[in-house]
């Protein structure tokens, strides 16, 4: 696989969760067993967009060279799925969502394998 192609998988990925945690925020969460309070509907409509923000960044940033901005963009990501997983795993562990949010824990560990894997075995930067 090749980083481009891992850069559409993600943005296609934060594209469907992305529009799905935006728009329609209570039928998502109910997929985990999860109901909440206007609230916290509203954060999660927020974080749809943030989502949202980060499929644009991957989607525009396939096709970049080699250069800082991709590194950054690739650790970013890492990062990212990295700190999510610890996330979800805890939250996992707390028994309050239903057993699907371990398709969420392996889809980001498999992300932050993925980018770690792209960042730390990459070549350095093109210097600007």
């Amino acid at each position: 696989m090749s980083l481009k192609t891992l850069l559409v998988i993600t943005a296609v990925i934060g594209l469907m969760f992305g529009l799905g945690f935006a728009l329609v925020p209570a039928q998502l969460l109910a997929g985990f067993g999860i109901s909440t309070d206007a609230t916290g509907l509203q954060m999660a409509r927020d974080f749809g967009t943030a989502l949202l923000g980060l499929a644009v960044m991957a989607w525009f940033a396939r096709n970049a060279g080699d250069s800082i901005a991709r590194r950054a963009i690739t650790l970013g990501f890492c990062a990212y799925f990295t700190l999510a997983a610890i996330s979800e795993i805890f939250w996992a562990l707390t028994g309050i969502p239903n057993m699907n949010v371990w398709f969420i824990v392996a889809m980001f560990v498999i992300l932050a394998v993925a980018f770690g894997y792209f960042y730390f075995t990459q070549r350095g930067p093109v210097k600007s």
